[in-house]
């Protein structure tokens, strides 16, 4: 299934039943609270994710020393496998592969943003890259 553009998601969001003022200066105005509120949300979400990932941690380093396969609690089991997953070790040979074998769905599809713009701005080109417009929508609290 293909990703939405940034401008479907817009569209299909704009479509629900969402509360949207009439007045500009209110739609700004709720718009900042509604912001406010989801920062805050990820903020707390942040906070608990690094908990969890120092659980885990401990999880994985305690349970394979304990001699047990598992450890189970009142809402949960939890056990410690390891499995295979494959890294590159030698960017350059596996390029080569690639390029040899037409096998560029090995490669995820996404650039490097900040590299891009870097070639760009210091005179180079980069073939198969084009500029499009993002609408982009900038927020200040007024103090």
């Amino acid at each position: 299934m293909a990703k939405k553009t940034q401008a479907e998601v817009a569209d299909e969001a704009a479509s629900k039943e969402f509360e949207i003022p009439e007045s500009l200066p209110k739609a700004v105005d709720l718009y900042f609270t509604l912001r406010s509120k989801r920062l805050a949300l990820e903020k707390k979400a942040n906070e608990t994710a690094e908990h969890e990932s120092a659980l885990r941690t401990h999880l994985i380093r305690t349970i394979p020393k304990s001699d047990m396969t598992g450890v189970a609690g009142k809402k949960a089991r939890c056990s410690v496998t390891t499995k295979k997953v494959h890294q590159v070790s030698d960017w350059p040979t596996f390029y080569k592969m690639i390029r040899r074998n037409n096998a560029f769905e090995l490669l995820g599809r996404r650039i490097n943003e900040k590299a891009i713009k870097e070639r760009i701005d210091s005179g180079k080109k980069v073939a198969g890259v084009k500029d499009v417009d993002v609408v982009v929508l900038h927020l200040s609290a007024i103090k």
